[in-house]
């Protein structure tokens, strides 16, 4: 997958020391299983993850929660909602002990503004993490559509008395390859 934006920001990061004063950028610890960002809360803050791995969970309005991703180091976090002046889409907590670089939306704006680079890069991950969740939903649609079929053609294979052997070992693999 897209991931080597990540390594990316850290590049830009450890080159450009001079922005976290310029921007206020503070360097900040969260212990394990701390919400971070909360979905459908007004943006606080973006966050870069310098330590340690996070995921991000979100809830359907029937409550039905989604883990989204389980990120590591180079990951930004917020700064869609920042961009967008939008609540966060999700929530986003610790797994493990984290260290981030924090700053708030407008800085955060501001230093997109002045900072082509920067500006760039944050694209690419915007766009890196869109072509993988493209790629995940292509994926499990199409796993969806190939065991409907292979249920479809086991049924119609009992009501229609054909012995068809193949086909049920392929679905049983299937069935216990989702578990």
């Amino acid at each position: 997958m897209l991931t080597e934006y990540r390594a990316e920001v850290m590049r830009f990061i450890d080159t450009h020391q001079h922005l976290l004063e310029k921007y206020g950028i503070s360097f900040v610890q969260y212990g394990p299983h701390q919400k971070l960002l909360q979905q459908a809360a007004a943006p606080c803050s973006v966050f870069i993850l310098s330590s340690g791995l996070v995921k991000v969970v979100r809830t359907t309005s029937l409550g039905q929660a989604f883990t989204l991703g389980v990120f590591d180091r180079g990951e930004v976090l917020g700064d869609v909602e920042a961009i967008m002046s939008m609540p966060y889409f999700g929530t986003v907590e610790t797994v493990t002990d984290c260290t981030f670089w924090e700053v708030a939306p407008e800085q955060f704006l501001k230093m997109l503004a002045q900072e082509p680079d920067l500006n760039l890069l944050i694209h690419r991950a915007m766009i890196s993490r869109l072509l993988n969740t493209s790629e995940k939903a292509a994926i499990q649609g199409t796993n969806k559509l190939f065991y409907s079929l292979l249920i479809v053609l086991r049924e119609f294979s009992r009501l229609n008395d054909i012995n068809l052997t193949l086909l049920q070992q392929k679905i049983h693999a299937y069935e216990n390859s989702i578990q």
